[in-house]
């Protein structure tokens, strides 16, 4: 495993880059040949705070993460929402409405129960927990059925910073 342990966001996404070209093998996917890491990579934010991407390669589109964010933290699955800002999102969709793998439908509403409230309330009980584990990935909606969009990160795991 592999740790990319960096200040945000911006510093992360070079860092990812060099890494996987310098220790990358390409295969093929479903969207054509990929960069693969050989390993797992653990992204570690010290400051994750500063969230916006300011990259002028990646053309990135601050309006859109942040509404995207909003989304998200809401437990929303539509695609009209987040297509608004990025029309591409549609082609994800596998019934032109919804997005399978939405993460915030995955950590709010998804597996029956508010994900992120639970987290919220174990760090206060316990700042110290190991178990403050958000998952996207569920096995039995996600393993053999076709589909285009899965989530890619499985996992969130928070920590009380005491730095």
């Amino acid at each position: 495993m592999q740790t990319l342990k960096v200040d945000n966001v911006h510093r992360a996404l070079p860092e990812g880059i060099d890494r996987l070209y310098t220790h990358g093998h390409k295969r093929g996917s479903r969207n054509g040949e990929v960069l693969v890491h050989p390993e797992p990579v653990t992204t570690v934010f010290c400051k994750p705070d500063e969230r916006v991407l300011f990259w002028q390669q990646r053309d990135a589109n601050p309006f859109f993460h942040f509404f995207e964010g909003l989304w998200m933290l809401s437990g929303r699955r539509d695609v009209a929402y987040v297509s608004r800002f990025v029309r591409r999102m549609r082609k994800f969709s596998d019934d032109g409405r919804n997005l399978h793998g939405a993460y915030g439908h995955r950590w709010r509403e998804h597996f029956g129960f508010d994900q992120l409230q639970r987290v919220i309330r174990m760090l206060r009980e316990d700042p110290d927990t190991r178990r403050a584990v958000v998952t996207m990935w569920d096995p039995e909606s996600d393993f053999d059925i076709p589909g285009r969009d899965f989530p890619c990160n499985t996992h969130i795991y928070f920590a009380v910073n005491v730095d």
